[in-house]
């Protein structure tokens, strides 16, 4: 995000759409059985935001735990419900793009 953006706002946007994620059936099954074959704990596999200032922006990244052969599908659904609810808040995503501008000589001036 931008830093003129509300990050808070959009975390709170990407933590209940991370949080839906991980509610379904399949995604507490995945869950279930991370937890049977490794030791950790309640709060290690529960949905969570990342939050790391950079030069350019603040970043957000989200953790949460669906079966692996969902995960493509279960992504795109996610981020297209996360661009959909930013859009509707009026938050934008940074990018690294640069716009520029040229301007012909024979404009400077005003031109003959």
């Amino acid at each position: 995000m931008p830093y003129r953006e509300d990050w808070r706002l959009a975390e709170n946007i990407l933590r209940e759409e991370a949080e839906r994620a991980s509610a379904s059936a399949e995604a507490q099954e995945a869950i279930t059985q991370m937890r049977r074959r490794y030791p950790v704990g309640r709060a290690d596999v529960e949905p969570r935001v990342f939050v790391r200032a950079t030069d350019n922006w603040v970043e957000l990244s989200a953790r949460f735990v669906v079966p692996v052969r969902d995960a493509r599908r279960v992504k795109d659904g996610m981020t297209r419900r996360v661009l959909h609810r930013f859009a509707e808040a009026g938050l934008s995503v940074a990018s690294a793009t640069q716009d520029i501008t040229l301007h012909r000589a024979d404009d400077a001036g005003g031109g003959t």
